[in-house]
């Protein structure tokens, strides 16, 4: 944690002096989230959802984004995935407005958005099995040459093997394993920095 806020002081200060474009070269630091809550039978349950990402233009308007998620929860430990995209950013002439889409592919330690009415992620046996699917698009509006707020519609879907129990009509317990697949579609919105 200590290091993310060290790595997010050094872009602030980094930005003062530094110009934004989206040029072969030119480096984009994001961070993006949601928060919600859910109403099960009886309460609330509350989440928040961040994701960060460094796009790196590796040519003009177009940019290798890795990318870090997290879901926190008050009911257990977070959901975490790692996701390579590449990402491609188009600035409107003579205007603050930039529209900008990605797509990529990763892996995660559970299903990291919340799919079951207590809110709790499902984490799977074998650690980072979770196969994600994340393509997103959206507007960055500049605030400054070195300063966008970003809003993304992100389209995610995880597949993870479980494990499924069924009872056959003599009592006995059966079970198998197959893979699931979740699809989720989500408005994120946050803030650019460009180095």
């Amino acid at each position: 944690m200590k290091a993310i806020i060290s790595t997010f002081a050094l872009t602030i200060v980094l930005s003062v002096i530094c110009m934004a474009q989206f040029e072969k070269g030119s480096i984009e630091l994001s961070l993006v989230g949601m928060a919600g809550a859910q109403k099960s039978t009886a309460e609330y349950k509350t989440f928040a959802f961040a994701s960060t990402s460094i796009d790196l233009f590796v040519a003009e308007y177009i940019s290798i984004e890795p990318q870090v998620d997290v879901l926190f929860n008050p009911l257990g430990p977070p959901a975490e995935s790692i996701i390579g995209n590449i990402s491609g950013s188009q600035r409107i002439a003579n205007s603050n407005i930039a529209f900008f889409v990605k797509a990529g592919y990763g892996r995660g330690n559970s299903a990291i958005y919340p799919m079951t009415s207590e809110m709790t992620p499902r984490h799977v046996v074998d650690g980072w099995n979770v196969g994600i699917v994340d393509v997103g698009g959206g507007i960055k509006y500049l605030i400054s040459n070195r300063a966008a707020l970003k809003i993304e519609a992100n389209f995610r879907e995880e597949t993870f093997p479980t494990i499924f129990y069924y009872f056959s009509p003599y009592g006995q317990v059966n079970t198998y394993e197959a893979d699931v697949t979740d699809s989720n579609i989500a408005l994120l919105i946050g803030f650019s920095i460009f180095l």
